[in-house]
């Protein structure tokens, strides 16, 4: 059975969204390089750095499953049925969506309304030897931070929301140092390119 990695990408100050949801200035990392890599789905292609390039290819590539709590998957309006990884993905949800399960047929789409830990035991079920990612707010349910999970990511992008919008639940009314101190050197504070 392989290994189950629970991440988020925030902002420096703690936020994992805008206030409407959207992901704002979160993953222009994806765009903000000269090495062009299609995503397993074919969907786009990301543009990154050579040290993310690597990052990336083996990230991916050891991806077997992904676990995302409902809102991630209304968001993202279901990957219309395919995610961008071209992984089977379990969602947790109190509700199954009946009317996008007939709209998307054979669609590798799992909604679990029994819990995080069900959830990502459906999961690793699928993913046999490779990683079973849980992310959104699934990754910070209490099932998702038993020992099981042998790795937990935060990735902190150069970013700060500036109290715009959703706080990761790790991260409710604490500022990160680097954040703090980027306030105070600047009124704005953008990523540099690549």
């Amino acid at each position: 059975m392989g290994k189950v990695v629970a991440q988020a990408i925030m902002s420096l100050d703690g936020y994992v969204a805008k206030q409407d949801n959207t992901i704002g200035r979160l993953f222009d990392w994806l765009q903000n390089g000269e090495v062009e890599i299609p995503t397993p789905a074919g969907d786009f292609a990301v543009h990154l750095t050579p040290p993310s390039s690597e990052h990336w290819r083996r990230w991916v590539s050891s991806v077997g499953a992904l676990v995302c709590g409902r809102t991630l998957f209304e968001v993202a309006e279901g990957w219309q049925g395919r995610h961008t990884l071209d992984v089977p993905v379990v969602v947790v949800t109190h509700r199954v969506p009946a009317d996008w399960v007939d709209a998307h047929p054979g669609a590798p789409f799992t909604f679990v309304t029994d819990g995080v830990a069900a959830a990502v035991a459906h999961a690793q079920t699928l993913a046999g030897d490779r990683v079973v990612a849980v992310t959104g707010a699934a990754s910070h349910r209490p099932a998702a931070s038993r020992p099981s999970h042998r790795r937990h990511r935060h990735r902190r992008r150069p970013a700060v929301l500036r109290r715009r919008g959703r706080r990761h639940p790790d991260r409710a009314g604490r500022t990160s140092s680097l954040a703090r101190c980027t306030r105070r050197r600047t009124a704005h504070w953008t990523a540099p390119a690549g």
